[in-house]
């Protein structure tokens, strides 16, 4: 009986001691990254989707903006930007070349906005980190409202964004890009996928609140909104 309780007491330090082991294990920044991307969806199905589009709705103090934003991957792009009802212009990547329509006139798109907007056409840039040529580095942790987050930088050629990822389910939280934070407020799944469905978007002093309606996924989309007028 002796031998059974120091054989269980035994089981039981070494038990202890692998639950403390994995509680103070710490992750690779990939790692995390991993985890985060594999909150949004299985990866196959990610990979699989082919067409994104939404309406979003986002007001602030001043301005009601109405978007509409229609993405076949990997490089088609339609954004229509209305501010308080009024198209204030609309932006057109296909291919190698974009151009964005204003109030005045059309004027092509620069290399620096071509690269901006591929990004958007891959729908879910986060999976394709390494076509990107992003630098990940692991931060200090950061609490925002009373939160522990994982703070990962991401750099590239162009811009510096941090992503913040909740480390109890690693969900996506906000990323922050100089003089820009942007915050991830409710999600809610699409045909497998974690989709934003509101978020907030402070510059400075101002911050404005975005809904996500007509959220769809794979839906054919007609071509001809793609050419460049």
């Amino acid at each position: 009986m002796k031998n059974m309780n120091k054989l269980l007491a035994i089981i039981l330090i070494i038990f202890l001691s692998s639950c403390s082991l994995m509680k103070n294990q710490k992750l690779t920044v990939e790692e995390i990254w991993q985890k985060y991307i594999d909150t949004i969806g299985e990866k196959e199905v990610i990979e699989n989707i082919r067409t994104y589009s939404t309406t979003i709705v986002s007001e602030s103090e001043s301005h009601i903006y109405k978007n509409r934003i229609h993405i076949k991957f990997p490089d088609k792009v339609s954004f229509e930007v209305k501010r308080d009802n009024f198209t204030e212009l609309i932006a057109i990547l296909n291919g190698t070349r974009g151009i964005i329509i204003s109030q005045t006139d059309t004027t092509d798109m620069s290399s620096e906005e071509i690269i901006e907007f591929k990004e958007i056409a891959l729908i879910f840039p986060e999976i394709y980190i390494n076509r990107l040529n992003y630098k990940m580095e692991l931060q200090n942790d950061t609490i925002i409202d009373g939160r522990k987050l994982y703070n990962i930088k991401l750099k590239n050629n162009t811009k510096i964004l941090n992503y913040f990822i909740n480390k109890k389910d690693f969900t996506f939280f906000c990323t922050i890009s100089i003089g820009e934070k942007f915050e991830v407020v409710e999600t809610r799944i699409v045909d497998g996928v974690l989709l934003i469905e509101s978020a907030k978007t402070t510059t400075g002093t101002n911050t404005s609140i975005s809904k996500y309606t007509e959220l769809k996924l794979n839906e054919e989309i007609n071509d001809s909104i793609f050419e460049l007028k």
